[in-house]
């Protein structure tokens, strides 16, 4: 873990998660690495692209499996959801906004519960299906 956390603060990631099969222990031999990351700069659309690949390419040697790198400042709040709170963090370079944002994105995805389920009701109301 730790040549991993090395290589991951030498391509300017600030802040890192691994999460999926290998952070809940449902991990096989043939598993890939799920890895959120957040780095220190914001590029455009297609440096960033190229960044996460480049990324993916020199960790799927260093680990010898298929790695999938997620931005977090580019996640959609359910998968933020998911890597945040069912993941592990594996280092931040900021404890204390590290714990701010994981509170922020529960609460604002406890919010999109809450209204999710609302339109759900409603949905199934106006379509007459159970309660």
């Amino acid at each position: 873990m730790e040549q991993l956390i090395s290589k991951l603060k030498s391509q300017r990631v600030r802040e890192a998660y691994l999460f999926g099969s290998r952070a809940d222990g449902r991990a096989t031999d043939t598993s890939d690495w799920d890895i959120g990351v957040r780095f220190t700069d914001k590029l455009d659309l297609l440096p960033s692209m190229s960044r996460l690949a480049n990324l993916e390419m020199e960790l799927k040697h260093l680990l010898g499996a298929p790695v999938d790198v997620i931005d977090i400042d580019d996640a959609h709040l359910t998968l933020l959801y998911e890597i945040i709170w069912k993941g592990q963090s594996l280092f931040s370079d900021d404890e204390d906004g590290r714990i701010q944002r994981e509170l922020t994105v529960r609460r604002k995805f406890e919010d999109y519960q809450r209204i999710q389920s609302f339109y759900t009701q409603a949905l199934k109301e106006r379509l007459g299906v159970g309660s």
